[in-house]
């Protein structure tokens, strides 16, 4: 790896996997408005996306625009699974403490997203 000067980590997919811990928080959302949704279909329909596209397929889901306040008690619920449930993907913590080369994390998601998603799986202090 000497050819290598700097590793840059994908955050979620690589270092933590959010969207295992943070749909199923939307799928019950989605339950409680009389949409029931396998969790696989809630991964199909809603994983990968930012949170204004999670926001219109949602929309879509239930042919009509989400009820007041929705994506706020979805970040709520969602921080609080992920401040409880959130960990490294397996081998991560060991694979950075033993990493020679500088490394980072980068992401589409917002700073304070990925430093918040870092601290609750631990991983912050690597970073």
């Amino acid at each position: 790896m000497s050819s290598f000067e700097l590793v840059i980590f994908d955050c979620d997919g690589a270092l933590v996997d959010s969207e295992t811990v943070a749909l199923p928080v939307l799928g019950t959302m989605l339950a409680d408005l009389g949409v029931e949704l396998e969790i696989t279909e809630v991964h199909r329909r809603f994983g990968g996306l930012a949170i204004a596209q999670v926001m219109t397929a949602v929309a879509d889901t239930l042919g009509a625009t989400p009820p007041a306040g929705f994506q706020a008690e979805f970040d709520r619920r969602a921080e609080e699974a992920l401040r409880s449930e959130l960990v490294p993907i397996d081998g991560v913590p060991e694979l950075l403490a033993g990493l020679e080369l500088p490394f980072a994390t980068a992401s589409n998601a917002a700073t304070v997203e990925i430093h918040a998603n870092l601290g609750f799986a631990g991983l912050s202090h690597f970073f």
